[in-house]
């Protein structure tokens, strides 16, 4: 048998037995039925409900109903995404990217959720592996702590996606790559989809 096979169904494997026991502590360890993403393991910050009145929080709309006002490039994008609008269309134009992808990148990775933590160690609004993920692969680049700002997120998600454009030649293999590994192109077309829904 191919030794190349049978690493990659022991990897499935492991990637499988690791995600079912995580989905089962989690739902084992809340009263209520919870949905978790495997690439979200960190809640979303719950708003100050001292801010917020009970009559505001009634009539408000879901996030997923909302779209941002002042962002007409992403307008097709629920406001989990926009909000992050000027850093995306700065970052985009500084690393030649369209913002657009950028958009369709953080709708599947985090849906914009800037605590968003998966299982792997991957960060934030983007999902970056931080230097301090224990992957030697990523020494150089922000820590954890640093890749919880949007800001520096953003950026980096952007410069390490360009430059996997660049290398590989193409959007679709740089975005397999840079998607989660042994996803292949079923992760860069499934961005792409959201890409070319965009329009």
């Amino acid at each position: 048998m191919n030794p190349r096979l049978v690493f990659s169904m022991f990897i499935l494997i492991c990637v499988l037995v690791v995600g079912t026991a995580v989905m089962g502590i989690v739902q084992a360890s809340s009263p209520k039925s919870v949905l978790v993403s495997y690439s979200t393991l960190v809640p979303t910050p719950k708003p100050n409900a001292k801010a917020i009145s009970k009559e505001k929080v009634s009539k408000q709309k879901p996030a997923s109903e909302k779209k941002a006002s002042g962002c007409k490039e992403l307008k097709r994008f629920d406001s989990g995404i926009t909000q992050w609008c000027e850093l995306i269309k700065k970052y985009a134009a500084k690393y030649n990217v369209d913002p657009a992808l950028v958009a369709s990148i953080i709708q599947v990775e985090s849906g914009g959720n800037q605590a968003s933590i998966s299982y792997q160690g991957a960060v934030g609004i983007m999902q970056v592996m931080s230097s301090d993920s224990g992957w030697a692969y990523f020494t150089d680049r922000p820590t954890r702590d640093q890749l919880l700002k949007p800001k520096t997120n953003i950026e980096w998600g952007c410069k390490i996606l360009s430059g996997y454009i660049e290398r590989y030649g193409n959007v679709r293999d740089g975005v397999m790559h840079y998607g989660p590994m042994n996803y292949g192109y079923t992760y860069a077309d499934q961005v792409l989809a959201i890409y070319n829904s965009a329009d």
